[in-house]
């Protein structure tokens, strides 16, 4: 099993191999450790950031890659996009809309090992920037002198990166560039994440992440930015329709989530039941991934006909044209579905716990309450949307009226980059001294689903994991994940 102590363990062991490659001047593999440490810590989050990590990152910086700067000058409309995600999943169409509205000339740079752009994000790539460089591979110095010389020579002043938990070898360019504002795009500000210290300005999307930086990843208020973004809406998959025997006068109310969002609490299904009960004219629909957990739920409360499982939908987007109501997970909620569903109008019913309320969904709407911790409340709440068509549609239209809008998006972008947004007005203390308490949390996830930390470590260390961390040759849920992963690698390379 997993433990808090073996992750610590495990910490140790990945930090003392950064720093006896730094010691042998194997750069790439200090690169790789570090995504590899980052990647293990993004699923405990114990801890937001590591000083050991943000030094040996600068090290390689300042002094392996080496410290560069434009010499002739910059140019206050060129900026550079640096992804390492590629995907429309995060938010890059958000950024680079608004930069090209903002009439900013961009140079898209993609850096990842082995995934290549996803083609939806590809096409508004093109479109949208001046100049595209992608690269692939494994680490090196090289690589990053070529990204450094590719950046300095496009001469402009502003930079924004978009990366996920890790991306060491991006953070360790940044540590090197001077004479450009350097701007991070927080990629999850639940979870710890590399490059801290290499930017001038972290963008948090809304006031838990602000809470975060201040508190437990010593950011200063002063290099702090707050910009919400908006849910992509756009869909080319064709509405696929929902079960026929749905009778066409149902309420239909929709929940989309992973499995795991609903471990620890049955509370979720007690709603869903409390309503189903009291109104015979409501109907359910899941969309997500197949779920014992749901089918159990289903079968035992005899609730065929009531509750549909959908499986996952290309046509999401498109399902939340179709619903009348939205239903948030519990007791981890889903925050963009959420908000696309409430882009179409539908109210929202939410229950959250009233100790982690920092990080409940009524954070994602300007800190307008649409989340209850009280089930008196929620039932008044649900009471009104059902039995009142007015109310409801009222409801739906107030929550769409709290999202950020693309106008509203760039507007608010461009003066982040002008530096006339200096100070945070909206911004609420909040109380996130329940992040303790919820790493077991995280770790009975990994425990009871997929064990994400060894399979990060697999991917980092390969074969070598059972050499750099022997501790793990006595533990039976790493030994068993590492025959299965063996064995499916096997499978492909057969196949192939």
């Amino acid at each position: 099993m997993l433990t808090l102590s073996l992750v610590h363990k495990i910490y140790q062991t990945i930090k003392g191999d950064i720093q006896s490659s730094l010691r042998q001047q194997d750069y790439a593999h200090a690169l790789v450790a570090i995504d590899t440490y980052a990647a293990v810590a993004q699923f405990v989050n114990d801890e937001f950031r590591d000083d050991t990590i943000e030094n040996a990152l600068k090290f390689i910086g300042e002094e392996c890659i080496g410290i560069r700067q434009p010499s002739d000058g910059t140019d206050s409309k060129k900026i550079i996009f640096y992804d390492q995600i590629g995907s429309t999943a995060c938010l890059a169409q958000q950024y680079l809309r608004a930069l090209n509205q903002l009439g900013y000339e961009i140079f898209y740079i993609f850096e990842k090992k082995k995934e290549n752009i996803r083609p939806n994000l590809q096409s508004e790539v093109e479109q949208l920037c001046a100049k595209v460089s992608c690269y692939y591979g494994d680490y090196s110095i090289e690589k990053a002198k070529a990204i450094q010389d590719e950046i300095i020579s496009f001469g402009a002043n502003k930079l924004i990166i978009q990366s996920p938990a890790f991306g060491a070898l991006g953070s360790a360019i940044l540590y090197s560039l001077r004479g450009i504002q350097k701007y991070r795009i927080v990629p999850g500000d639940h979870h710890f994440f590399v490059g801290i210290d290499c930017i001038d300005y972290l963008i948090e999307f809304r006031d838990f992440g602000i809470n975060v930086d201040l508190k437990r990843r010593n950011v200063p208020m002063g290099k702090i930015r707050k910009l919400m973004y908006y849910p992509i809406v756009e869909s080319s998959v064709p509405f696929k329709g929902f079960p026929s025997d749905i009778p066409k006068d149902s309420i239909v109310i929709a929940a989309a989530a992973h499995e795991y969002k609903f471990h620890g609490s049955n509370r979720f299904f007690d709603i869903v039941k409390y309503i189903l009960n009291k109104y015979p004219n409501t109907i359910f629909l899941f969309i997500g991934g197949k779920s014992k957990v749901v089918d159990d739920f289903v079968r035992r409360e005899n609730l065929e006909g009531r509750f549909y499982s959908l499986g996952y939908r290309y046509d999401f987007i498109e399902c939340m044209k179709h619903i009348d109501v939205f239903m948030n997970s519990y007791p981890w909620g889903s925050a963009l579905t959420s908000m696309t569903a409430a882009y179409f109008n539908n109210p929202i019913i939410s229950f959250h716990n009233k100790k982690e309320a920092a990080d409940g969904l009524n954070s994602w709407f300007r800190e307008t309450k649409i989340s209850y911790s009280e089930e008196p409340a929620l039932f008044e709440y649900i009471d009104g949307v059902i039995r009142n068509e007015e109310y409801r549609r009222r409801e739906g239209e107030k929550i769409k009226s709290l999202l950020q809008t693309p106008e509203g998006f760039t507007i608010e972008l461009g003066k982040i980059l002008s530096s006339s947004s200096e100070t945070i007005n909206d911004f609420h203390e909040m109380n996130i001294d329940y992040l303790h308490d919820r790493v077991n949390r995280y770790i009975d996830v990994q425990n009871t689903f997929y064990p994400t930390v060894y399979d990060r470590l697999l991917v980092g260390y390969g074969l070598g994991t059972l050499f750099k961390f022997p501790f793990l040759l006595l533990n039976m849920q790493f030994l068993k994940h590492f025959i299965y992963r063996t064995r499916k690698t096997l499978a492909k390379k057969i196949k192939h």
